[in-house]
């Protein structure tokens, strides 16, 4: 999806949202090289990977402009929904849609 946006529109910037416990692609890209966790939390259980994959690693690089990480204390758990419920293949079997966020990333666009 990211590659496909930034080749229609190169000027939309595209940030991922990881929880602090399964931020394996945020340290990954920070690092340059693909980074194993030594574990994972459950919350966004849908992207919590040790280590992401080598072809999603390669696009990221590319196509994303910035991570943010979220923390799943109960405080932030409806932000986080928002953010990353609609992730990944858990996205797809709930049936979710895109949507716009409200508040600080309500220009954003979730598919």
């Amino acid at each position: 999806m990211g590659a496909y946006v930034k080749a229609v529109r190169p000027d939309i910037r595209i940030i991922g949202v990881q929880t602090v416990d399964s931020d394996a692609m945020a340290k990954s890209l920070k690092a340059g090289e693909r980074v194993t966790l030594p574990d994972v939390g459950l919350f966004s259980d849908g992207t919590a990977v040790r280590l992401v994959g080598e072809e999603t690693f390669r696009i990221a690089k590319e196509v994303v402009d910035e991570i943010v990480i979220v923390d799943p204390g109960p405080e932030d758990a409806s932000h986080i929904d928002v953010l990353c419920g609609c992730g990944g293949d858990r996205g797809q079997r709930n049936g979710c849609e895109t949507r716009r966020y409200q508040g600080p990333f309500e220009d954003a666009l979730q598919i």
